[in-house]
């Protein structure tokens, strides 16, 4: 059996913007930088020391700082709202493609998330260990015109 020296663990998101009738404005796929909080976390998985708040997905945050993202990041630069939960019933693993995902939703409604949307990130369970990070090119501008589905998936190859 050959062993694929090359295997990473690769972040990608997909964010769709739709306006309120519900036709996309704009979607656009985007990669991210796993930090050394998650590969820590899962050399602790492997092993035998889970700890489900540091070893689940757990939320997203989107911010406004456009500083590049860091593998030493622990925090994103300047987070606006609060750290937001997937949709009931999204977080999920295929394992027939290797790869867990989730699905994030913000409602038009939803003013503490309006802003210039310039980074993001994902975070464990315990809303503090995070796990991800990116910078958005270009950026997303969210406010009461339109809703915004993120599509997070890491995949392990």
């Amino acid at each position: 059996m050959a062993i694929n020296e090359n295997s990473e663990i690769i972040g990608t998101f997909t964010i769709i913007e739709r306006d309120l009738d519900g036709n996309i404005i704009s979607e656009s796929r985007h990669s991210n930088l796993i930090t050394t909080i998650m590969k820590t976390a899962l050399a602790d998985v492997l092993t035998g020391d889970y700890d489900e708040d540091k070893h689940v997905i757990g939320y997203i945050a989107v911010g406004t700082n456009a500083t590049a993202a860091n593998a030493a990041d622990t925090a994103l630069g300047t987070q606006v709202g609060a750290n937001k939960a997937p949709v009931s019933g999204s977080l999920n693993n295929d394992t027939s493609s290797v790869a867990a995902a989730a699905t994030f939703f913000f409602d038009s409604t939803e003013t503490d998330y309006y802003a210039t949307w310039a980074e993001i990130g994902l975070f464990a369970a315990n809303g503090t260990d995070l796990l991800t990070h990116a910078v958005l090119d270009p950026t997303k501008t969210f406010n009461n015109t339109k809703t915004i589905t993120v599509s997070y998936t890491i995949t392990f190859s």
